[in-house]
């Protein structure tokens, strides 16, 4: 699946330019706008970006894990370096390591419902301007093709991939 991705400060062009869109059989679901000014967005029901799909949970909790899965391997290594012989303090070296594993994944999650998706930090300074991100996402070339000329109508719409 490829995305095709606009960016524009026309609010009411770029209602008109989802519903072209739609009227040529983009689907809804996968008509995506990133704006700041999300009760424009509501007011003209233009379909937003998820919130999922917004922020950076699951990028920054997999970089969080892997921090956990390096600091629980050194307490591990720890353990065999100090030759720790006593099954009860194997038991609690483990259970910290996985502590610490959990930890780090958590934070990093909580880290990434903070952030704007890594895949949209181009696009950050444009937000900040009040200028809107339409992303069209097509499965077909035939979709793709649908799409360009759906918006190519739309000049406000500017293409920026």
């Amino acid at each position: 699946m490829s995305q095709l991705k606009y960016l524009t400060d026309d609010i009411n062009e770029l209602d008109a330019a989802e519903h072209d869109l739609e009227n040529n059989g983009i689907p809804r679901n996968n008509i995506h706008i990133l704006s700041n000014d999300q009760h424009a967005l509501s007011e003209h029901d233009l379909p937003p970006f998820s919130e999922w799909a917004r922020r950076d949970i699951l990028y920054y909790g997999a970089r969080g894990a892997a921090l956990g899965a390096g600091l629980a391997s050194l307490i591990l290594l720890s353990g065999f370096l100090f030759t720790i012989s006593n099954p009860i303090s194997w038991l609690v070296i483990s259970f910290l390591a996985l502590g610490i594993m959990g930890f780090c994944t958590w934070e990093g999650s909580l880290l990434g419902v903070t952030r704007l998706n890594h895949k949209l930090d181009d696009y950050k300074d444009a937000l900040a301007r009040g200028q809107h991100l339409l992303v069209v996402d097509v499965d077909t070339e035939q979709q793709e093709k649908v799409a360009r000329y759906a918006i190519d109508s739309h000049a406000p719409l500017k293409a920026v991939n």
